[in-house]
């Protein structure tokens, strides 16, 4: 069966009405097509990696209110429940604590049992257990509202706090699964490469007569080394198929199996663009991040303790060191909320846009934006090679 999709004869009308004076490309034959529309950040048509990184930034400025009311949300009850919970540990084991340092100062003579401090440093390990779980918490919320502010920002749709607060409180136990699950398959070969370096360093030292403080095969230490670099390529390949999954959770109201299995299927075909996208976006993050926690860095700087002849006569008392320890915590503290309030919602926006650019490439999702904004619905547009995985 022959297909003519709807051409004519030159001048003629087709199936998508007639040509415009001049041939099917306009006046002089060789007119450009119209530029495509435009009703919210970014133009519905493939993105390239100006059109992310414009979208980002221009969803930014308009949408600033529930974007970073949303990170100093998030961030701020992460840094109260890491604060409460760091103050609960030190009450708890206040005397025992005193009473070391009262030791420390006094050369070394009446220091605890060292068995008594074993729940302290159990309690404190728990607390930077929870820190990191609050803070796990806090940058999942994040990449949960930022694909519900997206939602109205391609369509050029006021966007209101407390309905994207909503949103991402709704969607953030599984998107806090995923970012858990990303956790876990980045740290394996991390501290596969981390421990069997030490291993490999210890392991010289005992050579050259030092303590065996390990007690373990020679071999072992190398053989963890290449594990890791073996699993590093496998751990970035899974990040990069799952990265989709918070855009996924909140605008396709999909839970955490579906969500995976639909980011790794979005991402077939365009894996490198995508990791390529995503990576630049975590570094341009990262400069930013250090840039704004820079001055609160070198007002959180400690200055060392002199010590005289008389330890326990130049040593500061335990509220002293707590006092410094607290400022310069607090100063650590404000200055990562700022960073984090600021820079926290610019990888996931990438990986967000990154989902709507996926979609018009496979999807014609263009369409369904087009008329959501009330705009003619644009012709599906052609999507450029992608490389394949």
């Amino acid at each position: 069966m022959t297909h003519d999709m709807g051409r004519g004869a030159p001048g003629q009308p087709g199936a998508y009405g007639p040509y415009p004076p001049g041939g099917p490309y306009g006046p002089g034959g060789w007119a450009p097509p119209p530029p495509a529309p435009q009703p919210g950040v970014v133009p519905l048509r493939p993105l390239d990696v100006g059109d992310i990184l414009k979208g980002v930034f221009s969803t930014l400025g308009r949408y600033w209110k529930p974007l970073f009311g949303s990170a100093l949300v998030a961030h701020l009850v992460a840094v109260l429940v890491t604060g409460g919970a760091l103050v609960a540990a030190y009450l708890s084991y206040e005397d025992l604590l005193n009473a070391f340092w009262d030791g420390v100062r006094a050369g070394g003579t009446g220091l605890p049992d060292p068995a008594a401090l074993g729940p302290v440093m159990l309690a404190f390990a728990g607390v930077w257990l929870v820190g990191m779980l609050a803070m796990a918490a806090a940058g999942a919320f994040v990449a949960a509202a930022c694909p519900a502010v997206l939602q109205d920002a391609a369509i050029g749709r006021p966007a209101r706090v407390g309905a994207v607060l909503r949103r991402a409180a709704s969607a953030l136990l599984p998107v806090l699964a995923w970012a858990l699950l990303g956790g876990v398959i980045t740290i394996v070969p991390t501290a596969l490469l981390v421990t069997g370096f030490y291993a490999v360093l210890l392991g010289m030292l005992t050579r050259f007569g030092g303590p065996d403080l390990l007690d373990l095969p020679g071999w072992l230490g190398p053989l963890m080394m290449l594990a890791g670099v073996a699993l590093l390529p496998l751990a970035v390949w899974l990040w990069v198929r799952i990265s989709l999954v918070p855009a996924v959770v909140v605008l396709e109201a999909q839970g955490l199996v579906g969500a995976l299995r639909r980011s790794a299927l979005l991402v077939r075909g365009s894996w490198w663009r995508i990791f390529g996208i995503l990576l630049l976006g975590a570094v341009l993050a990262a400069v930013a991040s250090a840039v704004l926690q820079l001055p609160f860095s070198w007002a959180a700087a400690v200055p060392e303790p002199s010590f005289g002849t008389d330890p326990e006569a130049s040593m500061p008392s335990l509220g002293g060191v707590l006092t410094l320890m607290a400022t310069s915590m607090a100063f650590s503290m404000v200055g990562q909320l700022v960073a984090q309030t600021v820079t926290a919602a610019f990888p996931p926006l990438v990986a967000s846009l990154l989902y709507v650019d996926q979609r018009i490439r496979t999807e014609n999702l263009a369409a369904s934006l087009a008329e959501a904004a009330g705009m003619p619905r644009p012709a599906p547009a052609a999507a450029p090679p992608t490389v394949t995985e």
